[in-house]
Order: structure tokens, then sequence, then C-alpha cells
């Protein structure tokens, strides 16, 4: 159970951060689409709000004096193929919101300034318990932390703050901002970065993001973002603010889900997209399989759309999970009648044959028996 848990739902955080930096004089640009298209044709999904300001990066277009600001949805995928192993979970939520600027290269001291304000005046973090991250090879930085040593700065010898942009002769190196976890304030957690970006060796950009779900959760001391999420939100009113952390992998799956269908994403659109809704069918129907759920569960929180991806799931998850219980019946058949009579490796290959013939890749067999054996002792060796 979570004590006193902050009730500031998603859109009212983001607007909190919008009206900060709107009354910074910044000037608001519209988020890309989820797919965005001839914007940037470097990535399948909008996975960052550095998309919306490659034109700048380019040079194509000059960035006002202001600078511009976005709130952008995105969308990583890069974690669905491996999703199956128990006990492991992403860092992060595979579909967030995102806060990003981008201004002059001059503004440097000018963006981290408004950044510290945002996080004491709009979080409620005393400036001391602001954590600042560098690298010793980025000089860039050095002045900065001098004249700022309010804040607690550490730097690292190992250079983990270099970033690439898809962009021929484009990189980036930044600071990460860190504040207190509330449920272990001793514990600093990164919220976002500012990065000073480059052209070859020319400074073009300044660019200073963070995660909103990533942010509200740290306030909040949840363990993971994704109870920060819409779909988090939706979990945890209807389990009494009561968290389950073995949830994580379902919630990020079926947060996916619940945006793809906002933003009207189908399958047969591309090869790419079909290929990562494919892989969420199968991550998401290994979930609901390896958490003892049922296709209503997901409806609860999601919803249902009609003529939309939800329906495409279910029909899948079904199929999904007939295969699963015609695999273990097979297993658990072949364990019995070959224990005691045929060598391991011989039992291995023929539990093998039986879940490529369901559909099984050699992970998800492994996940599948692994999970079994742990609730159904003594019918597996």
């Amino acid at each position: 159970m979570i004590e006193n848990l902050e009730t500031e739902c998603c859109e009212e955080f983001s607007t909190k951060v919008a009206n900060f930096y709107k009354s910074k004089g910044l000037d608001y640009q519209e988020p890309l689409g989820l797919i965005p298209g001839e914007e940037d044709e470097t990535v399948t999904f909008t996975s960052a709000t550095i998309n919306n300001f490659k034109k700048y990066i380019r040079e194509e277009e000059e960035i006002p004096d202001n600078g511009v600001y976005t709130i952008q949805d995105c969308l990583r995928t890069q974690n669905l193929d491996y999703r199956y192993e128990m006990g492991i979970s992403p860092r992060f939520g595979s579909y967030f919101t995102m806060f990003g600027l981008i201004s002059k290269p001059d503004s440097l001291v000018q963006t981290y300034e408004s950044t510290i304000e945002f996080v004491e005046s709009e979080l409620g973090i005393p400036s001391e318990s602001i954590v600042v991250h560098k690298s010793s090879k980025h000089d860039v930085f050095n002045e900065l932390m001098e004249e700022n040593s309010k804040q607690q700065w550490l730097e690292d010898k190992i250079d983990w703050y270099n970033w690439r942009y898809g962009e021929e002769g484009i990189r980036g190196e930044g600071i990460s901002i860190e504040i207190p976890n509330k449920s272990n304030p001793a514990e600093t957690q990164v919220i976002g970065n500012i990065v000073v970006i480059y052209n070859r060796d020319k400074p073009i950009a300044v660019e200073w993001g963070f995660g909103l779900e990533t942010t509200k959760s740290r306030l909040q001391g949840l363990p993971h973002p994704i109870f920060s999420s819409v779909i988090g939100e939706r979990y945890l009113e209807k389990n009494n603010y009561s968290i389950n952390e073995k949830d994580i992998l379902f919630l990020d799956y079926a947060n996916i889900l619940y945006h793809l269908e906002k933003n009207d994403v189908k399958q047969g659109r591309d090869k790419y997209v079909d290929r990562s809704i494919k892989q969420l069918f199968q991550g998401l129907s290994m979930q609901i399989f390896l958490t003892l759920r049922n296709i209503s569960d997901l409806e609860d929180l999601l919803g249902r759309k009609k003529d939309g991806l939800f329906e495409e799931f279910e029909g899948y998850n079904y199929s999904f999970q007939e295969r699963v219980s015609l695999f273990l019946n097979s297993y658990r058949q072949i364990v019995s009648n070959y224990k005691g009579n045929r060598t391991e490796k011989k039992i291995e290959k023929t539990i093998n044959k039986s879940a490529q013939k369901y559909g099984f890749n050699k992970e998800q067999e492994e996940t599948i028996i692994k999970f079994i054996s742990s609730i159904d002792e003594g019918s597996i060796s």
C-alpha cells in the first residue's frame, strides 16, 4: 500500500510543465505523430523529442531566439524481442511522454538555470538535493559546475554522456539531472539530460529533456515509471494503490497497446510497424500466461475500440494461450513417457520439436517450462 500517494494525473502534470516553459517565453511546437513519416524517416516510431527538432540540428531552419519546446508521446520498441525471461524488467516504460526543448548554442547557462528553477519550484526539490552528473572529459560544463556549487556535482571518469542523433556528424555531450526518490530520499535517480549538440566540433544547439512518467514516479516513490502512465494510474486505482511489481511487464505492454489504439495505428501499415505489433502481441500474451490473467483484466484497463488493435490482439491471444496449453500437455506427456527410458538429450530434442510444432522459439519454450515448473511441482522433472 502506498501512503498519501499524490493524485496529480498525467494530464495535470503535463499542463504544469507546459505552463512553466511557456512562462519562460519559449515557443510551443506541436508534437509529431507517433509514426513521424517524412519528418524523420530514420525511425519507425517517434522515439524522442529530438525527432521533432531535426530540422534545427540539420540547420534547415534557424532555432527561434527564445527556443522552442514540445511535449511528445514516444515509443521505443527495442525491448520487445527480449521480454520472456521471468524476473527481468525494463528500467523505463516503452511508451512514455517526454518534454523537450531546443535553444541556441549560447543558451547553456540560461537552460541550466531554468531547469534548476523548474525542479525547485514545480517539483518541490531543494536545490541542494539535486545531483548533476558530468563526464570529466566534457570541459564545456566546467564553468557551469564551478558557478553552481549549490547543487551536488559528480564527475565521472567514464564517459556515459554522449548522444547520437542518426544524422551524419551530429553528436551531443551532456549532463544528467537527478532528484531523490521519495521512497528512498538518500538515493537520487536521473530524470533527464541537458545536452550541447555539435555538428562535428561546432556547437549548434542546447537541448533539455525529461520523461514525465519517470519524473512523476520519482516524486511519488513508485518502483517503476509504468505506474505513472495512464494505464498504471488505472491499475493503481483498481487495486486500491497496492503495487505488485510482477505486473510491470504486463502494464508496459498494455500501455503500448492502449497508445497504439489511441493513435489509430493498424496492422498492414508497413512491415516494420507490423513486426512491432506482432512482437507486442507475443509479449503481452506471454505476460497474460505468466501472471495467470484473463484477457478481461486487460479490457478493464484499456476499454474496447471497435475494429481496433484490441480486437486483433484478442484473436491472437486466444490462439497463443491455446498453443501454450497444447504444448504443455505435450511436454508433460513426453516427460512422463520418456523419463527413465531415454537420455536427457533425447528428451530435450523431442521437447524442442514439440515447441517448434506449436510455434514457440527456444526462449519462449524455456520461459513456459520454467514458469509451469514453479506451480506444477511433481509433474515436471
